[in-house]
């Protein structure tokens, strides 16, 4: 059969991340969960991608004991009904199924509805987390099944009224409660409830219950074809591909860690043996070390302070080096003065010696002129007393 075909593979490598939340002991409550949720995971790579699978499956789970084929049809059938929008927008809750509860809570109790909104508790909270829960944790066990019964025998739509005509029961305590944690922590816990009296008033609610396009799909129970298990579940298919390869690399470095660990088991155990003849060897080796290093100890500190003395001399050979560099610096910066000083002063002497011989020209002009005026007058002299000799 195809529940044997399931069963047959064996356990399934992501059910171990899937139940790390659920630290269950190791029992056989345990194992039957594992087992179930392998089967399941078998069939679809959907149940190894959505992390509340567990919740789901586990009230069946401890319901049936260790029939896992009840189990697993169960959910199947289940999740074929109330559970068919359960992952088509994973990981956020199925839209329909919350937006017909809530709108049908609006109408039927809009104080409630509106109180939850005033203190900022969302459907996330209200409806889905409760019903991705299967409502384990807010009804005993014996209430729970007396639910389930119900649930059972009539259109999935019921099992979602009943869970509105829960929320009215306990409106009176609910809006009571003015924090915002105060309301979660009271819709996640067992409160004493009438559960006939929910039950009762969620058939009358069955009967005038608002019908729209968001309940018509639940409207009917779907039941298997034959013998074979619904292969199509409804999924963000990119979401579900993707969660599983992030599964699959996760279960890939698993094995490598576990390959690891292995390796390094034997790497010690090579370890120990080889310590152990480490130890047998280095007996042996240590009186000759020893006695090596008595001997070379003493030439060794010889050589540590040969060294020291050399760094030493090294060091006073450096500074006398870059004292002669600095020498030679200030002496280059002294010529270069000097050198501009000879410059300056032979430009001094050159201006110097054409101021002279402008000079020396100036007074041979002068010599000259006064010679040739001198030598003018003489000329007219003996002319002019000539004449006035002549005239008298």
């Amino acid at each position: 059969s195809q529940f044997v075909n399931l069963t047959s593979r064996g356990p399934h490598p992501a059910v171990k991340s899937l139940m790390a939340p659920y630290p269950l002991p190791d029992t056989k409550l345990r194992n039957t969960l594992f087992n179930t949720l392998s089967a399941l995971a078998w069939h679809s790579p959907v149940f190894t991608a959505v992390h509340f699978i567990p919740n789901l499956v586990f009230p069946f789970v401890k319901l049936y004991s260790s029939d896992i084929q009840s189990s697993v049809e169960v959910i199947m059938a289940f999740l074929a009904n109330w559970g068919r929008e359960f992952f088509t927008y994973y990981p956020h809750p199925p839209v329909a199924v919350v937006s017909f509860t809530a709108h049908t809570l609006q109408f039927l109790c809009p104080e409630l509805h509106s109180h939850f909104a005033q203190h900022g508790v969302g459907t996330d909270v209200y409806v889905w987390d409760v019903l991705s829960s299967l409502f384990t944790e807010v009804l005993t066990r014996n209430e729970w099944l007396q639910v389930m019964d119900h649930a059972f025998a009539n259109e999935p739509v019921w099992l979602f009224l009943f869970h509105v005509c829960w929320l009215t029961h306990l409106k009176g305590p609910l809006m009571g409660l003015t924090e915002h944690a105060q309301i979660v922590a009271a819709l996640r816990r067992a409160t004493p409830v009438n559960l006939p009296l929910i039950i009762q008033n969620t058939y009358q609610l069955q009967r005038n219950y608002l019908q729209t396009d968001l309940s018509h799909p639940y409207r009917r129970f779907v039941t298997f074809n034959g013998s074979a298990y619904p292969t199509h579940i409804e999924c963000n298919e990119s979401i579900i591909t993707t969660r599983v390869r992030e599964l699959e690399k996760v279960q890939a470095h698993e094995t490598d860690i576990l390959n690891m660990r292995d390796r390094i088991s034997q790497v010690k155990k090579q370890l120990m043996q080889a310590a152990m003849l480490e130890d047998a060897f280095v007996g042996k080796q240590k009186a000759i070390v020893a006695s090596q290093f008595e001997a070379t100890n003493d030439v060794w500190i010889q050589q540590v302070q040969l060294e020291k003395e050399r760094q030493r001399l090294r060091d006073i050979e450096n500074e006398a080096r870059l004292g002669a560099l600095h020498e030679q610096l200030r002496s280059a910066q002294r010529i270069e003065a000097m050198q501009r000083e000879i410059h300056a002063s032979a430009a001094g002497s050159r201006d110097a010696e054409i101021d002279r011989q402008r000079e020396v020209m100036k007074w041979d002009f002068a010599n000259r002129m006064a010679n040739q005026e001198m030598e003018r007058l003489e000329a007219r002299c003996p002319h002019e007393t000539c004449c006035r000799i002549a005239h008298r």
